[in-house]
């Protein structure tokens, strides 16, 4: 049997993203807010000067 190495390297600061493709769902951690990726807009959607 072989060793197995495994470096994890992390930081506690930021968000994760995680994308669900089975479900269409996009869930934003650590808050845990789950949103619909149909419910995707454009960037400048509802901005001052919308291209």
């Amino acid at each position: 049997m072989m060793a197995c190495k495994y470096l994890d390297i992390r930081t506690n600061a930021g968000i994760d993203i995680c994308e669900y493709p089975d479900s269409g769902k996009i869930n934003i951690l650590p808050y845990q807010e789950v949103y619909q990726k149909d419910d995707k807009v454009d960037y400048y959607s509802g901005e001052e000067g919308e291209q």
